[in-house]
C-alpha cells in the first residue's frame, strides 16, 4: 500500500489506460484470427445499422460522456483525486465502451434477420408474379421487362429532378420489386379469357378489366396480416391504379392527372410499351419504332408527360434491355 501511495496518480492512470488498451488490441486481434459469426455479420452489414430510438440515444449518451471525459474530465481527476477513484472510472468507462459495443453487435443481428426476412418476401413476390404468368400465355417475360423499365424511367426522372420529394433512392427501390404484382388480380380471370386467341368482347373485357381492383384488393389483405411494409402499399397502388389515365378516362376508378399515385403512372408507360411491342396470342409485336412512337402519342392524354418523356429520353437503355430478356 505503502509503495502504491508513492506512485503519482498520472502514472497509474497511464499504466491503467495502456493495459487496457493492450487488452482490446488483443481481443480485435483475437476476434479478427477467429472471425466469430457476430464478427463476420458486423463486418458485412457495418454500412447499416437498426438501432432503436433508445438505443441511439444511449449511444450517443456514452460516446459524448467517453469524449468529455478523455478531453477534460481524465487531467483532472488524476490530479485531484484518489487511486481507487480513477479505477473506478477507468473500469466504468469500459463498460460504457462494452455497452456500445452490445448494441451495436446487437442491431447488427437484428438487421440480418430482417435482411433474411426481406430475401424471403421477395423471392415469395417472384414466385405469385410467376404463377400469375404462368397462368396467361400471352405475357412471357412480361414481369422481367416491365420492372426494368420502371427502374429505367424513375432513374432517369430522378436524374432530372423531377419527383425528388417522392423518388428516393428507397422508393425507387420498393418499385422495382413490387412492379412485379401488377398483374397479379388476373388471378381471379378465366383461362378462357387470359388466353383467347383474338379480340375479347364487351362482356369479356369488362371482366379482363377488373383484375386492376382484385389486384389492390389481394395485395391490401397481404398488408392487412403482415403490417405496414413500404413495398407493399407500392405494390397495391401499381396493382390498382396502373390502367388509369392522366385524362381520367382510365380504369377502375377513372382517376385523373395527379391523383393518380406516381409510381402506378410509371409503370403505365412500361406496361403499354412492353404491351405493343410483344408478340401476343391475338396480336402481332409492333416494331420498337411504333411502339415508341405509340407512348409519344399518348403524352398527357394516357401517360403522364413527364413520366413519358423520361421513358423516350432513355430509348437506348429501353432498347437494350427489350433485346436482353
Amino acid at each position: 500500500d505503502l509503495f502504491i501511495e508513492q506512485i503519482p496518480n498520472k502514472n497509474i492512470q497511464d499504466l491503467i489506460n495502456l493495459g487496457i488498451n493492450l487488452a482490446i488490441v488483443l481481443l480485435f486481434g483475437y476476434l479478427a484470427w477467429k472471425q466469430p459469426p457476430f464478427v463476420s455479420n458486423l463486418i458485412r452489414d457495418v454500412k447499416r445499422r437498426t438501432l432503436t430510438i433508445g438505443e441511439e440515444v444511449i449511444v450517443w449518451v456514452v460516446g459524448i460522456w467517453l469524449f468529455v471525459y478523455s478531453a477534460i474530465i481524465k487531467d483532472y481527476l488524476v490530479s485531484t483525486t484518489t487511486f481507487n477513484v480513477v479505477v473506478y472510472v477507468s473500469i466504468l468507462n469500459c463498460i460504457c465502451a462494452a455497452v456500445i459495443i452490445a448494441y451495436v453487435i446487437n442491431s447488427n443481428y437484428r438487421d440480418f434477420y430482417y435482411k433474411k426476412n426481406e430475401h424471403l418476401q421477395k423471392s415469395l413476390i417472384s414466385a405469385m408474379a410467376e404463377l400469375v404468368e404462368n397462368r396467361d400465355e400471352n405475357t412471357g417475360g412480361h414481369i422481367q421487362r416491365t420492372s426494368r423499365y420502371v427502374e429505367i424511367i424513375a432513374r432517369k426522372l430522378q436524374q432530372q429532378g423531377k419527383y425528388a420529394d417522392i423518388l428516393t433512392d428507397k422508393y425507387i427501390e420498393d418499385m422495382v420489386i413490387a412492379a412485379p404484382l401488377h398483374d397479379i388480380g388476373k388471378i381471379h380471370i378465366p383461362d378462357s379469357i387470359l388466353n383467347k386467341p383474338g379480340k375479347l368482347d364487351t362482356e369479356e373485357f369488362a371482366t379482363m378489366k377488373t383484375h386492376s381492383a382484385a389486384g389492390g384488393t389481394i395485395i391490401s389483405h397481404i398488408e392487412s396480416n403482415t403490417g405496414e411494409i413500404a413495398y407493399l402499399k407500392v405494390a397495391r397502388e401499381m396493382a390498382e391504379y396502373h390502367h388509369e389515365r392522366m385524362d381520367g378516362k382510365g380504369y377502375p376508378h377513372g382517376l385523373a392527372g395527379n391523383d393518380i399515385p406516381l409510381c402506378a403512372r410509371i409503370l403505365a408507360v412500361a406496361d403499354v410499351f412492353d404491351a405493343v411491342s410483344s408478340k401476343r396470342c391475338y396480336k402481332e409485336a409492333f416494331s420498337l419504332d411504333k411502339s415508341f412512337d405509340i407512348i409519344e402519342e399518348e403524352m398527357g392524354s394516357h401517360f403522364d408527360e413527364d413520366v413519358a418523356r423520361a421513358f423516350l429520353d432513355s430509348r437506348k437503355e429501353v432498347e437494350d434491355c427489350f433485346h436482353i430478356i
